[in-house]
């Protein structure tokens, strides 16, 4: 599917081809800065994001823009929302949002995002 989004890419951002491949089958890297977009991609977090894909066993996208890491990934009734149609006293709905928190804090871990190691980035990149 990925080979497929970069073959229709409607935006003014170049098409970045990495080096990994497993990651390249996986994922779409765009950027207007070629250079930034490696130095941003390392090898080790492409293979970061690669495990956290299969871990979470769902589509996940990610974007860089502004030294923000933009993050997301399907979740049939929202991240850290309740299940409308549960009730709170007779069902797991607490347990799942409490599932959600740790989530979160495992995918800050997981991406080695408690690190600071990027320098100031002004441009956007998606994967």
């Amino acid at each position: 599917m990925a080979k497929t989004i970069q073959s229709i890419n409607i935006s003014s951002n170049q098409l970045v081809n990495l080096e990994d491949t497993e990651f390249e089958n996986e994922f779409v890297v765009y950027s207007s800065d070629q250079i930034e977009a490696r130095y941003v991609m390392s090898t080790s977090l492409m293979q970061r994001i690669t495990r956290l894909k299969k871990k979470i066993g769902k589509a996940i996208m990610l974007s860089f823009k502004n030294n923000k890491l933009y993050f997301a990934v399907y979740h049939p009734y929202g991240f850290l929302r309740l299940n409308e149609s549960k009730n709170l006293i007779t069902s797991n709905a607490l347990e799942l949002l409490y599932e959600d928190i740790v989530k979160a804090i495992g995918i800050v871990e997981d991406l080695n995002l408690n690190t600071k190691i990027w320098k100031n980035v002004s441009t956007t990149k998606s994967v």
